[in-house]
């Protein structure tokens, strides 16, 4: 399986980009909402994917976007395997930046999708202006799902103990945890709704995207995406208790992209998270007790 290919998609409001209905044969992809609402037909069927919300696209499946609704739209698109380079994101940014803030020429994005020869391009709409979908068989595939809930209580102000859920402040707690900050630029902010980072699991490279950050009701949410196996959905919130007490409630829901890891998720149960949990108590304590040094690796 090769790396993941990711690219962040900006969609002004109420325009259609240039993205004429195509199918990739050769990778799935992946969408997860960042900003604003975007519209995606796949095999005829109209998704809407807004903030927080995953799309999976199979290989085979035909498909296009629109903006349809009232603001601009940010999304994150990972591609697996990634079989595209550098350059199709270049031109195809030239185009979008020659429109100076109107739609891009569509001729020319085609031209560049057409050259770069990654899709299967569809005809065009036809003069009734309905798009004809070419029914193609979806992939056999079914992903498995599950989820979880925990709780635990730690001894400290909320205001402490929050920030310990960012990915910094995971750092001085979690054993082995070091993310790398791709998007925004880390000297800018550390901690972001939108923000794009990646860290090194047992199993491989995951990417990782903050889709909710709330600082003053303290709630966290993140998408990680771990290529070839599964997307999880993460939530942290952290409710203040009498005493100097936080009480931090934690929600993880996996969805299978592969028969692999749909065997990961069949595994997985709540007693194993429980113990995850009692692990994460004992790991915050240990960092409220000796502050200021970070965790050494199992």
């Amino acid at each position: 399986m090769g790396s993941p290919e990711r690219r962040r998609s900006p969609d002004e409001q109420g325009q259609k980009l240039a993205a004429p209905a195509h199918k990739n044969d050769a990778y799935e992809e992946i969408l997860y909402g960042i900003e604003g609402v975007l519209t995606w037909t796949v095999d005829g069927t109209p998704i809407e994917v807004g903030p927080g919300q995953a799309l999976c696209i199979p290989r085979g499946a035909v498909h296009r976007f629109d903006n349809l609704g009232s603001e601009n739209v940010k999304q994150l698109a990972l591609v697996t395997p990634a079989i595209r380079g550098p350059a199709y994101f270049r031109e195809a940014a030239e185009v979008i930046a020659a429109a100076a803030g109107g739609p891009p020429d569509r001729a020319r994005m085609v031209e560049v999708f057409r050259r770069m020869a990654w899709p299967r391009l569809l005809p065009r709409r036809p003069s009734s202006g309905r798009l004809r979908v070419r029914k193609e068989p979806m992939s056999a595939f079914r992903p498995r799902a599950t989820a979880f809930r925990g709780r635990l209580l730690v001894r400290g102000e909320v205001a402490d103990v929050f920030p310990l859920f960012s990915p910094e402040g995971e750092e001085l707690w979690v054993p082995g945890w070091v993310p790398e900050y791709l998007h925004p630029d880390p000297a800018e902010t550390k901690w972001a709704q939108g923000q794009i980072f990646r860290t090194h699991e047992e199993m491989g490279e995951a990417i990782w995207v903050v889709t909710r950050l709330d600082r003053a009701q303290h709630r966290v949410e993140y998408h990680r995406v771990e290529p070839g196996r599964y997307v999880a959905h993460i939530s942290v919130d952290c409710r203040p208790l009498p005493s100097r007490w936080t009480e931090v409630s934690t929600a993880y829901s996996f969805i299978g992209l592969s028969e692999i890891g749909n065997g990961e998720i069949a595994a997985m149960t709540q007693q194993a998270y429980d113990a995850k949990m009692s692990r994460w108590s004992e790991w915050i304590a240990r960092h409220l007790v000796t502050r200021g040094r970070k965790p050494e690796s199992d």
